[in-house]
């Protein structure tokens, strides 16, 4: 139920599992703070579901470290720290030398994210290698919630759809805010692709105060430098210089492509303003934008939704035609 104790580790454990819903704690009820998990692998070559240090957890967590952990789960589905979390309060939390492998839903601290507010989390040396979809170097899917003050460094991303280097699927209302991610690399054959975000159906969310500096992310179609794909949702006053590449196309310093189907001032609406991509290298086969990579529709113009984003890039494509600073294929 309760787990706190100040400077209180948990440590050198070696652990081979066989099925789902297993890991070092099987759950965290009432409130967890001032513990370490330090050189922790968990083993697990089943097609299996929820692997992770904690299995469950409905507490308020504080100033919690995850140190030099293995998740060594190939076949398996919804793994990272905290395996299912359905508490509204995650702080201060420290991931430091991770190492996770894993299918689909994978999440450095949290696989699926709903309605929970995560702050300050701080990641130095972070790596998952994922075969599935929905892959994020922070949370795996997002459903509705808040992620603040997030800094990460040293991030190592791949999966096969919607990968991001902070959350690879956000589906309902998602805010990412005040946050970063430094020295990375998102390097895979996927689709939606994004330096924060794969996928981005924020609705009501905004992705805003964000920055992302010294990034390389590759993927085949839709990869953004903040956002792979956007569906709907704000996306404003963020900085990146990531270098992106798009082995087909829709590449895009802010966003790689816009899906704005039957967008009006009320259903599906998406804002992208005062962004700014600077000293970016963006490289594809066609639809290169300096801000988005491509769009569905004819941008929607009655208000004011797309406007004082800056760019400074070089764009590399072999269709000339499909090449802009603003959006590609226009």
């Amino acid at each position: 139920g309760r787990l706190e104790s100040e400077g209180y580790a948990i440590k050198n454990m070696n652990v081979k599992l066989n099925d789902s819903s297993e890991g070092i704690i099987g759950s965290i009820t009432l409130s967890m703070q001032g513990v370490t998990f330090d050189n922790i692998t968990i083993e697990n070559n089943n097609s299996v579901s929820y692997v992770g240090v904690i299995i469950n957890n409905t507490a308020k967590i504080n100033n919690v470290t995850f140190k030099s952990i293995n998740l060594l789960t190939p076949q398996s589905s919804y793994v990272g720290m905290i395996a299912n979390n359905s508490s509204d309060e995650i702080s201060n939390v420290n991931l430091n030398g991770i190492n996770i492998t894993g299918k689909d839903n994978i999440g450095g601290l949290i696989p699926d994210l709903s309605g929970n507010v995560i702050d300050e989390i701080y990641t130095d040396g972070l790596t998952i290698q994922a075969t599935g979809s929905q892959i994020g170097g922070i949370v795996g899917t997002n459903g509705t919630g808040t992620l603040t003050n997030v800094n990460a460094t040293n991030v190592s991303v791949t999966g096969n759809e919607k990968v991001g280097g902070i959350i690879g699927y956000s589906s309902g209302t998602v805010n990412i805010i005040q946050t970063s991610i430094t020295d990375g690399k998102i390097d895979t054959d996927a689709n939606n692709v994004g330096t924060f975000v794969g996928n981005y159906n924020g609705q009501s969310g905004i992705i805003n105060s964000n920055y992302a500096v010294n990034l390389e992310i590759t993927g085949k179609e839709n990869i953004g430098g903040l956002v792979g794909l956007l569906k709907a949702g704000t996306v404003s006053n963020n900085y990146n210089n990531t270098k992106i590449t798009a082995k087909n196309g829709y590449a895009g310093g802010i966003v790689g492509y816009l899906d704005n189907t039957n967008m009006t001032n009320v259903n599906n609406k998406s804002t992208i303003y005062n962004n700014y991509y600077a000293n970016g290298v963006i490289t594809g086969q066609n639809n290169i934008g300096g801000i988005i990579g491509g769009i569905a529709e004819k941008l929607y113009t009655d208000v004011d939704c797309y406007y004082r984003n800056f760019v400074e890039a070089k764009l590399e494509s072999n269709d000339q035609t499909t090449i802009s600073l603003g959006v590609g294929g226009m």
